[in-house]
């Protein structure tokens, strides 16, 4: 991810706005019927995926400028789906 964020902020000189998107399609079967390793699976894309992003580019974002919180400046925009 600090690659990443480094390679945004080196071509485009600076990270002012992201889209977080995520999503996984489990198999289609009842809960039930789900194993436990997928929904975890869902779990550690769906959220922990976006939440880790999001960790890191707000705080590239906070640090950015003069060294005060314009948060007014940075827009983020968070998706999860499937279809």
């Amino acid at each position: 991810m600090k690659n990443l964020i480094a390679a945004a902020v080196n071509t485009y000189r600076g990270l002012n706005c992201v889209f977080n998107n995520a999503g996984v399609l489990p198999p289609t079967v009842t809960l039930v019927e789900m194993d436990e390793s997928i929904f975890d699976k869902t779990l550690a894309v769906d959220l922990k995926g976006v939440f880790l992003c999001m960790k890191r580019e707000i705080a590239h974002m906070l640090q950015s400028g003069d060294g005060r919180r314009q948060t007014w400046r940075h827009r983020m925009v968070q998706s999860s789906c499937t279809h």
